[in-house]
């Protein structure tokens, strides 16, 4: 199961190219390096599931998330060409597709960096998660969008209508939201540290 990401969540024009390559390396290139290494055991074993964990973010077009979107993005598009390849070895591949995690995850350090606090309707519980990986597993289902509500049909309307998921995300105040959460982080990376040089925090 390919889990670990990373976000920045600064504005585009703000990063290094390092710091977006080191975003798509460990977001992308990681689980996909991982996968290559990891088939051939499966393929002469005659079984294995390679869960990638993606997000919603890319479909959405969620703001200051460029590097993390393409990235997960194309973890879905792997997911599904290798599932494909592989079709009838035994090994598959499937993509759990996740909005925003209660109590966890790039959404809870947020607003625990900012003290904020936020209701749970809209938010999926770790468990809700860890479910809908074992089902990918043991039912071999190529996709799971783990939202409350109609998590699923929401992607599929997103996919059909780009400008839905922006639209959205302005109306719910969430451009606002993370254009606090760049200032704050660009304010600190700017600031001089104690050696005189500028600060490298995320």
């Amino acid at each position: 199961m390919n889990n670990a990401a990373v976000e920045l969540q600064r504005r585009f024009h703000t990063l290094t190219a390092a710091e977006i390559e080191a975003v798509i390396r460990l977001d992308l290139i990681t689980p996909v390096a991982l996968a290559r290494v990891l088939l051939p055991g499966m393929i002469e074993r005659g079984y294995g599931r390679i869960v990638n964990i993606s997000s919603i973010a890319g479909r959405v077009g969620f703001p200051l998330s460029e590097a993390y979107a393409a990235s997960k993005d194309g973890l879905i598009a792997f997911s599904r060409v290798l599932r494909n390849d592989y079709r009838g070895t035994g090994v598959s591949a499937s993509a759990v597709i996740l909005g925003a995690v209660k109590g966890d995850g790039f959404g809870q350090r947020t607003l625990d960096e900012l003290g904020l606090k936020t209701g749970g309707a809209m938010l999926a519980t770790p468990q809700q998660v860890a479910n809908a990986v074992v089902r990918a597993i043991e039912k071999d289902t190529a996709e799971i969008v783990v939202m409350p509500g109609p998590g699923r049909l929401m992607k599929a309307l997103m996919d059909l209508f780009p400008g839905m998921g922006p639209a959205m995300t302005r109306m719910s105040g969430g451009d606002k939201l993370m254009a606090t959460v760049a200032d704050l982080r660009e304010a600190r990376r700017a600031a001089p540290s104690a050696t005189g040089r500028s600060g490298q925090q995320p």
